[in-house]
């Protein structure tokens, strides 16, 4: 358990109570700033089908409710999007993505490459 103690009430109440101790203020986020992406980031969507990876999302948002886990617990968005990278259309080369072994192959394998199968690209 983490405590205040009365010495830090006081700091908090009046900065001068306790000279050369300072309090570190958070910087507050500008909202008119752009939101820049990482290379890392950019590189994580760099030719993935946007619409598969949403479908996907909804597969496993159902997946994951039908068995009362949080979606993460089924893929995560990495797996996610390397699928819609991929488009594996078979347990062997569902096997290749990251993130995806034989026990999830097996019991969510054919769920997921039906949702491949069934997407139309745009």
């Amino acid at each position: 358990m983490l405590a205040l103690t009365q010495k830090g009430v006081e700091l908090l109440k009046d900065e001068a109570s306790f000279p050369g101790l300072t309090l570190a203020r958070q910087r507050p986020p500008r909202k008119d700033a752009p939101r820049t992406r990482s290379r890392v980031e950019t590189e994580s969507w760099q030719d993935v089908d946007r619409a598969l990876f949403d479908r996907l999302r909804a597969v496993r948002l159902e997946t994951a409710r039908q068995r009362g886990v949080p979606p993460y617990v089924i893929f995560h968005d990495a797996t996610l999007r390397e699928m819609a990278r991929v488009r594996p259309t078979s347990i062997d080369a569902l096997l290749s993505v990251k993130g995806i072994g034989a026990r999830k192959a097996d019991d969510l394998g054919d769920i997921f490459l039906a949702a491949i199968r069934d997407h139309r690209p745009a």
